[in-house]
């Protein structure tokens, strides 16, 4: 009864929306305590925060690079602003018109959509929209990098907050790093004190492409005409260098992984203590020289999908480069690949006689052996009377021609003859066994 009462007061209502109120107003407050400092900013807000401390968020940039044809035509040119696909439909735009030259076209492009997804690795075929007469429609991927993504929430958090740990100086060590990493398609950077002499100042910087984390020469000079009107020193006193590839060996990631392993553990029988030594056995790895051994360049391997690996040619007929793939080269020294697509490979006769009069990388176009399919009908004529009256069990007679059948007569002097009929023909285009499709391809080096 009370509680009905009071559900009908006008108490309750006014608890109800003070307490709505309330927790709306709690519920700003701590909304604004989140984005008051950088480090647990929303988008918006840290927008903001970038704005104030004079650190905008990096945007996304259009990769760019060159597509190459190599044996045209000297004096061959593709125009400015040709249009180039990809197989996978990101289109590339030349961006100035150039000649062939020595037998080769390489053509500056940019990529029409913004983004990592531009980036191309080197060899993958790009196909004219529209042909150019003398010219084949499929080029190939040449140094197609430098596109990146729009900053992500985090890098350029960490970039913001690292305005408030490290208030400018003028030339300090962490002035140069946000300098070089104002600038996009830099990521990392790293001071070197006095690189080339007391005064001078040095800067390493990297990106965040793991297969290529060296910038170009292009981010390289944009990175220096970043800093030198804010760095202290002379413009002779600063250099701006790239990241330097280093090559990891099997040793060093097994140094790494023995140190990081406990104690007590086993691998091929081995214990992990701080004096083992593993080797590649031990881990069953397989090493770039098992690989040079067991798959020497120029194998052609069936690979199950319709694009080849990074650092694979699908074998379909292009030409290669022979000067930047010289092992390729080797097992194949007319510079350009066997088309597999579609073919099956035979073992070369080499003076055994099955198949004899090939050369290796000799094609054989389609071919069935010569036979015949024939049958034979066989008709009696008893008395010369209808065929009803036949006896089938009278014996093939004497003189009859099994080549091209004959009329003759048996030894009762009743008369039979001899038909022979082919097929009519049946079938597909062509003759196969049964099969599963792969794509051919072969390493490129």
């Amino acid at each position: 009864m009370e509680d009905s009462v009071l559900r009908r007061l006008d108490a309750e209502v006014y608890a109800r929306v003070q307490a709505a109120a309330i927790h709306t107003l709690y519920g700003y407050i701590d909304y604004l305590a989140r984005n008051i400092l950088p480090d647990l900013a929303d988008e918006d807000w840290l927008t903001r925060h970038g704005n104030i401390k004079r650190c905008p968020r990096k945007g996304a940039t259009r990769a760019n690079g060159f597509v190459r044809w190599e044996g045209v035509q000297n004096a061959l040119s593709m125009p400015a602003d040709t249009e180039i696909h990809r197989d996978d439909g990101q289109i590339y735009t030349t961006t100035a018109t150039t000649p062939s030259a020595k037998g080769v076209l390489r053509v500056p492009i940019v990529a029409k959509s913004s983004g990592q997804v531009g980036n191309c690795e080197d060899g993958i075929a790009l196909r004219l929209a529209t042909p150019i007469s003398g010219l084949s429609s499929t080029g190939y991927a040449d140094s197609i990098r430098t596109g990146t993504d729009i900053e992500d929430l985090d890098s350029w958090r960490q970039r913001i907050m690292a305005r408030w740990y490290d208030t400018p100086q003028g030339g300090a060590d962490s002035d140069y790093v946000r300098w070089a990493k104002e600038v996009l398609g830099i990521s990392r950077a790293w001071t070197h004190r006095h690189k080339n002499g007391i005064g001078t100042v040095g800067v390493m910087v990297a990106s965040d492409d793991v297969d290529h984390p060296a910038p170009t020469q292009e981010i390289l000079t944009k990175v220096r005409e970043h800093i030198l009107p804010l760095a202290p020193v002379a413009g002779s006193g600063l250099t701006i260098f790239p990241v330097t590839a280093k090559t990891v060996g099997l040793t060093e990631t097994v140094d790494c992984a023995k140190n990081a392993t406990p104690n007590q553990r086993k691998i091929n029988g081995k214990t992990l203590t701080q004096d083992v030594q593993l080797t590649a056995t031990d881990v069953h790895a397989v090493t770039p020289e098992v690989l040079r051994v067991e798959i020497p360049v120029g194998i052609p391997l069936p690979w199950p999908a319709e694009r080849a690996p990074t650092g694979w040619f699908i074998c379909n007929g292009e030409p290669f480069d022979k000067k930047k793939y010289p092992l390729l080269a080797l097992a194949y020294p007319s510079g350009k690949l066997p088309d597999l697509r579609g073919e099956f490979i035979r073992g070369w006769d080499a003076g055994r006689g099955v198949n004899p009069r090939r050369k290796v990388l000799s094609s054989e176009t389609a071919s069935l052996e010569s036979h015949a399919h024939g049958y034979r009908d066989r008709y009696y004529v008893e008395d010369d009377g209808p065929l009803g009256h036949a006896n089938n069990k009278e014996k093939m007679p004497v003189g009859y021609n099994a080549d091209t059948g004959s009329r003759a007569t048996d030894g009762d002097n009743d008369s039979f003859l001899f038909i022979d009929k082919t097929t009519s023909n049946a079938g597909g285009s062509e003759t196969r066994p049964r099969n599963v499709a792969f794509n051919y391809i072969v390493r490129a080096a």
